[in-house]
């Protein structure tokens, strides 16, 4: 009995790390390995410490300012309002700028500048909180999930003023680039739905508290991260090198906003215990799954570098890695069905790295997905040295 239940806890276990796109999810084309150990061996520790604060700092800095603007009491109606109207420009136009700026890693040769990108984030924030005025004069003030509901007119304005700003080429492009384009849209129709799903579970949070359904309500909160992980994955799953900074920088932080609200609504000690474990545990077992594959891993990838290249100066996985991408006679001995050269952003690499991508990708390989990274359950490495 013991042994089945052992069993059948065990098999969970490996359906959940499956499930895990922080466990198996991530990999790299060689395009951005190779900038990856350039970037390591020229940077220093401090440089990389500096580069992780600044990456939040941009949008530390835009919330505190738009939290900076002050709100005045919404029975004072829409008029008395203008504080909550100038949030909603600068909402606006934040989610006009990136969510357009996006689009270049998408889709193939589409360039898009930062003046036009600044001049249809303005027109779209201005004409779209015009819009919105007179439903807030009308109809309600202030609109309850009003970011939720007046998707529709966001969308009006943002497609008209992306032809005109963008011009002829742009959208003759973007014809042409009809499946990628659907793809891009894919993404952001992602991060729209993961809007509606928060929301949607606040509302049940706040229902099922203090009632003998709240810890069960708190359990599905991992189980909703994970879903949208995985959309988000599959989203991606063409340009897999943006994959890690579309899951941190919009599932995880979305989990983390809503992980505090929950947190800070709670009414008891144990509500916020089984948050936390939650939410916490999930870290270090990852991490250590992730260890463990690297571990095994290391010794079958210095076996085949050291067959081919008959070196032993290699110190780490990355350096190992590189190496045997440098060797393009052990390359095409390679079962490498799955893997992209080019990466969707424009990484800087040496000359000699340049000559050595377009070698690789005049190759006789399938080109279809990305990989380097060895935290698939079956490696898409078929690393044998002879």
């Amino acid at each position: 009995m013991a042994n089945k239940i052992t069993s059948r806890a065990l098999r969970l276990l490996e359906a959940w790390k499956g499930l895990q796109v922080s466990y198996y999810g991530g990999k790299y084309s060689v395009h951005r390995l190779l900038a990856l150990e350039a970037y390591s061996q020229s940077a220093s520790l401090l440089r990389s410490l500096i580069v992780c604060m600044k990456i939040p700092l941009p949008m530390v800095v835009l919330v505190f300012l738009q939290e900076s603007v002050p709100l005045q009491d919404p029975r004072d109606g829409w008029r008395a309002n203008y504080g909550f109207w100038i949030r909603v420009v600068i909402l606006t136009f934040v989610i006009t700028h990136f969510s357009t700026g996006q689009a270049v890693y998408f889709i193939d040769n589409l360039t898009i500048s930062n003046r036009q990108l600044f001049l249809l984030s303005t027109a779209v924030s201005t004409i779209f909180t015009l819009c919105v005025i007179p439903i807030g004069a009308n109809v309600i003030f202030p609109l309850p999930f009003s970011i939720l509901a007046l998707t529709p007119i966001y969308n009006i304005p943002h497609i008209v003023l992306f032809h005109v700003i963008m011009g002829g080429r742009v959208v003759q492009l973007l014809r042409e680039r009809r499946e990628q384009l659907v793809k891009y849209m894919n993404f952001l129709y992602a991060q729209i739905l993961m809007m509606f799903i928060y929301r949607v579970y606040e509302v049940l949070f706040r229902y099922a508290e203090g009632s003998r359904y709240h810890l069960l309500v708190i359990m599905i909160l991992p189980i909703m991260v994970v879903l949208i992980k995985n959309v988000v994955f599959k989203c991606t799953a063409h340009v897999e090198d943006i994959t890690p900074e579309a899951v941190i920088f919009t599932v995880d932080f979305f989990n983390a906003i809503y992980v505090a609200t929950c947190m800070q609504r709670a009414s008891s000690v144990l509500a916020i215990l089984a948050i936390t474990v939650t939410d916490l545990s999930q870290t270090p077992i990852m991490l250590y799954g992730l260890h463990g594959r690297t571990v095994d891993i290391i010794p079958r990838v210095y076996q085949a570098v050291h067959a081919a290249t008959g070196s032993d100066t290699a110190a780490n996985l990355l350096n190992f890695l590189s190496l045997l991408c440098r060797d393009p006679e052990k390359w095409g001995k390679q079962s490498l069905t799955r893997v992209r050269i080019r990466s969707c952003f424009p990484h800087q690499v040496s000359s000699l790295d340049a000559a050595l991508l377009d070698t690789l990708s005049r190759l006789d390989q399938p080109i279809a997905s990305t990989v380097v990274v060895p935290f698939r359950k079956t490696s898409l490495l078929d690393l044998h040295p002879t």
